[in-house]
């Protein structure tokens, strides 16, 4: 995700950018993106026409019936939706109706509709655009740079889908130089539009089919032209004819700050084209101008290397990437590509290839930079120590139900695990369905933002409570008193830092580069790492003072020592100090150092329901015993109550932290 904020290192600003990204680990990969559904989707169309059978890799047209008469046009096959391209239609909430081309045994079928169409009245701007799309002419592209540059506040993800239609319509007409002020004209407005609808028309292919378009345009006007200029707030573009002394071995293009050599034995007609916005390259932590190089007649990997020089800030540690299309996707990728740092302030992107290129902050990269094996065994291990922290927390609560001597003296352990079993149920959730940006991704985000929170509170004051214990050896006289003071606290602030961070950044609860629905940019920074952080720092120092005079009383019983010991293992947990490792991953800057961080981070924190399921069920004796029973009259046969009775060892370890509990 990207933490966008004035000049401090990135480093430093995303010390606990782990917050959100360790959530969508216990979630598992993002294939779920294919699936463009909300918590509303549903599916109508159930006996879907039978194609016939088709050999080929598309889809014929096909008309669907209902409110409207809906036109599909013929589309390859592909895991990305489309919309209807003759009366496209939405639902209540504002989504609209789509399908997608797939394989069904072995045939390119039309699949289901998902959102079934019963508002068809369309905005004003969605209406003009697909009447513009159906038909093209010469001021078609001044007239759609107009209204969306007037109406873009509510520009939705169908009109993205539209005007991209409406420029690979553009790119594909036979002459391009009538059209070249108008149509980056277009882009321009449309960069203006709010970059969540962006986000969602990644996932329709419309964003890439813009920057595909816009390669097919400005080759074609070079075919046409030997030079043109222009500098928008948010594209730019020069097309140059170079000329150049044959004694030299680089010709250089100087344009909108950024300096390009290429080498002479390539030389030809030249096409800059600079992206100011980032909106059509969501992915990433961008931190420069991207940068779309093309030569004429050039398309295949270079003997000698072209370089670009672009502008970075002193303080970002950055990596050169370029953009890659795999299939229908378009990602950054650093492979091949030389980051020379030149200066402070100016960085060379070495490479032997013509595409898209920019400079992409490291410090919000770490797991994006990973290979795709370390991602995808990261992705497994974390999800099985959630299921196992989930399904351990759900014993928990069953024991709290039918033992209430045990639920009276584990009253923090049950707050704890109650927030830590509704943020993995939340985090499944999300996977199970991709929430889109929206009213309730904003609900999502706004909730998961809460709970961190009530997590981190509660356990602060079970740090304290071992301060008190350990170092201080205080009593409260009002038990029930206190209990019901700290409980309200650590139920109350948050819900006043989370209201007022959604009152004041109500956008920034968004689903991200990460496609996960949580605080971004100053909420995520302002009003979650500096208190998550603070409590972190006090929790740090409240171990190291109960882990010193632990130690200064150590028995030299080994029954004693061992004890102890789990003592200090269960207050790591308990505390949330397996952060360290997050933030330390992000300081070091050797590679192999932070990928070991990196899964020791991806492994411990997942584990801390499993952890408190051990400590308050495993070693406690009477949930053992209660635990046991159950098992004993399950198999119907007597097991040994001797051994059963050897257990009630364990709840030393147990008792010097359960007093605090049993005080309240």
């Amino acid at each position: 995700m990207r933490c966008q904020t004035s000049k401090l290192p990135n480093k430093f600003l995303v010390v606990f950018v782990y917050t959100s990204v360790m959530f969508k680990f216990c979630g598992g990969d993002d294939s779920s993106e294919e699936y463009y559904q909300n918590e509303s989707m549903s599916l109508i169309d159930e006996n879907v026409n039978s194609i016939e059978e088709n050999p080929s890799r598309f889809c014929f047209e096909n008309i669907t019936h209902g409110l409207l008469n809906q036109t599909w046009c013929e589309t390859t096959v592909s895991k990305r939706f489309v919309f209807p391209c003759v009366n496209p239609c939405r639902n209540n909430d504002g989504t609209f109706t789509m399908r997608r081309c797939e394989i069904i045994n072995g045939i390119p079928t039309w699949s289901k509709i998902y959102n079934p169409c019963n508002y068809p009245n369309l905005s004003n701007l969605t209406t003009f655009l697909s009447s513009a799309n159906n038909q093209f002419s010469t001021n078609t592209l001044n007239y759609v740079s107009a209204y969306i540059k007037n109406q873009n506040a509510i520009l939705t993800e169908l009109d993205v889908e539209l005007t991209a239609n409406i420029l690979e319509n553009a790119s594909h007409q036979p002459t391009k130089i009538e059209h070249k002020e108008s149509f980056f004209s277009v882009i321009n407005s449309l960069l203006y539009a709010n970059q969540s609808v962006f986000k969602s028309s990644r996932n329709f292919g419309s964003t890439d089919k813009i920057i595909k378009s816009t390669d097919n345009f400005v080759i074609g006007l070079s075919e046409e032209t030997e030079s043109y200029s222009i500098n928008l707030t948010n594209v730019a573009f020069e097309l140059i004819e170079p000329q150049t002394n044959s004694k030299e071995d680089y010709f250089n293009i100087n344009f909108n700050n950024v300096v390009v050599k290429i080498p002479v034995d390539i030389l030809n007609t030249s096409m800059l084209t600079t992206f100011k916005s980032n909106n059509l390259f969501l992915e990433g932590n961008v931190v420069s101008d991207i940068v779309d190089l093309k030569v004429l007649g050039v398309t295949q990997i270079l003997n000698n290397t072209i370089s670009i020089y672009l502008p970075v800030d002193p303080l970002i540690e950055v990596n050169c990437s370029f953009w890659r299309f795999e299939g229908e996707v378009g990602n950054w990728s650093i492979d091949g590509v030389e980051t020379i740092r030149l200066s402070d302030d100016l960085v060379e992107c070495r490479t032997n290839h013509l595409t898209a290129f920019v400079l992409l902050g490291i410090s919000d990269r770490i797991f994006e930079n990973l290979s795709e094996t370390n991602q995808i065994i990261l992705q497994i291990i974390s999800t099985i120590l959630c299921s196992f922290s989930l399904i351990g927390l759900i014993i928990i609560f069953i024991t709290c139900f039918f033992i209430k001597k045990w639920y009276r003296k584990r009253i923090n352990t049950m707050q704890i695990s109650a927030v830590i079993t509704l943020e993995i149920i939340l985090i499944f959730l999300n996977d199970v369905i991709t929430i889109i940006d929206g009213l309730f991704c904003k609900f999502f985000g706004i909730t998961m933002h809460y709970l961190v929170l009530v997590k981190f509170v509660v356990m602060f004051f079970i740090a304290r409570r071992q301060f008190e214990n350990f170092v201080t050896v205080l009593t409260s006289r009002n038990r029930s008193r206190n209990f019901l003071i700290t409980t309200f606290i650590a139920f109350s602030i948050p819900i006043i830092i989370v209201g007022i961070s959604a009152g004041i950044f109500p956008d920034h609860y968004n689903s991200g580069d990460v496609n996960f629905c949580y605080p971004k940019s100053e909420a995520f920074i302002y009003f979650l790492i500096i208190p998550i952080a603070s409590i972190l720092v006090a929790n740090i120092i409240i171990f190291s003072l109960v882990m010193f005079k632990i130690s200064g009383s150590i028995s030299r019983d080994k029954k004693q020592k061992i004890l102890q010991t789990k003592l200090a293992v269960m207050l790591f947990f308990m505390l949330g100090l397996t952060w360290i490792f997050s933030v330390l991953s992000h300081v070091v800057q050797t590679l192999w150092v932070q990928l070991a961080l990196i899964y020791t981070f991806a492994i411990l924190s997942p584990l801390q329901g499993f952890v408190i399921f051990v400590f308050a069920i495993v070693f406690d004796s009477d949930a053992k015993t209660f635990w046991l029973d159950c098992w004993n009259k399950l198999k119907y046969s007597p097991l040994d109550v001797e051994n059963t009775k050897n257990t009630t060892s364990t709840a030393i370890l147990m008792s010097s932290v359960t007093k605090s509990e049993d005080d309240n």
